[in-house]
């Protein structure tokens, strides 16, 4: 009697593949954060040089640096996994939608004593190139 490992039995380079897919696909999904400077940054924080000038350049509105270094474009995501297809609008605010709330969770786990925002706003007008998702902290004033 065969059981469901033999029926879905596949090539071990094929298996290797889809474990490289799977991994890369729950670190989209469910990324990491790191704690910098008071703000939590998507994966990394800035290097030093570089959060430097763009605080100067943002006259010290760490709100607004934060957002600069932690907003992806959906499209590119999209890509990476399929360069031969380009999603649809539709499939782009599906995924931007699903990411929010995932990314939404991942931070009120992390860090629930922080208000952070995982923006994600659609726009009619906007192409598909500029559909991005954005985290960014409230100010507490």
């Amino acid at each position: 009697m065969a059981t469901c490992c033999d029926i879905h039995h596949q090539e071990e380079s094929e298996h290797q593949s889809d474990v490289h897919q799977a991994i890369a696909l729950s670190e989209v999904f469910w990324p990491e954060f790191v704690y910098h400077d008071g703000r939590v940054y998507l994966e990394s924080a800035p290097d030093s040089e570089h959060y430097l000038e763009m605080l100067l350049a943002c006259e010290y509105d760490k709100t607004t640096v934060q957002a600069l270094c932690n907003h992806r474009h959906l499209l590119e995501y999209c890509l990476a996994v399929d360069s031969k297809n380009t999603p649809t609008r539709e499939q782009l605010i599906a995924f931007g939608q699903r990411l929010q709330a995932m990314w939404q969770a991942k931070l009120a786990q992390d860090f629930p004593n922080l208000n952070i925002i995982v923006a994600f706003d659609a726009q009619d007008e906007d192409p598909l190139d500029d559909l991005q998702i954005v985290v960014y902290e409230e100010e507490v004033e």
